[in-house]
């Protein structure tokens, strides 16, 4: 276990180092972006859907040619619409992406931040480590001065006491 540990560099306390190596930063989740975004093993629908396709050549009748005429201005005003809906969507995209680069940017924010204190607290807990063993070093010595003052304080009892009778 001694080779492996200092191979490892694993200790029996671990903990803290255990902690903070773990994290949930993968290239799959990183590189999502949006929800029903279109990525390259996305289908994007190449087929465009269009109007039925007249084969050859044809006559019509004049109520057939008024009501196509119809149908192309309704069909026409769909398209326009269609646009209107398309660039209105895309409108929404493109503000999305700037409320999430807003977002990230907050992110990156708390992230520095709880990383700045983290290492605030961890500068405090370095200084009240030292201070631990500063005062145990005092409170040893002051204990040793107080045991070697209490003997010579018993001694010169006992000389005194030993005259007094």
């Amino acid at each position: 276990m001694g080779i492996y540990d200092s191979l490892t560099r694993a200790t029996k306390r671990g903990g803290a180092a255990t902690a903070y190596d773990q994290h949930a930063v993968t290239a799959p989740d990183v590189l999502q972006g949006l929800a029903d975004g279109i990525r390259p093993t996305d289908d994007p629908g190449w087929v465009v859907a269009s109007p039925e396709k007249i084969h050859a050549p044809t006559t019509a009748t004049l109520e057939q040619a008024e009501k196509e005429e119809l149908e192309a201005i309704d069909y026409k005003n769909s398209v326009d619409n269609g646009i209107r809906l398309v660039k209105a969507r895309a409108q929404k995209v493109k503000d999305t992406v700037r409320l999430a680069i807003a977002h990230r940017g907050y992110q990156k924010t708390v992230v520095k931040a709880g990383v700045a204190v983290a290492g605030a607290n961890k500068g405090l807990a370095d200084v009240m480590q030292n201070a631990r063993a500063a005062l145990a070093g005092m409170g040893h010595s002051l204990d040793h001065k107080t045991e070697t003052i209490d003997h010579a304080v018993e001694k010169i009892k006992r000389k005194y006491q030993r005259g007094a009778n």
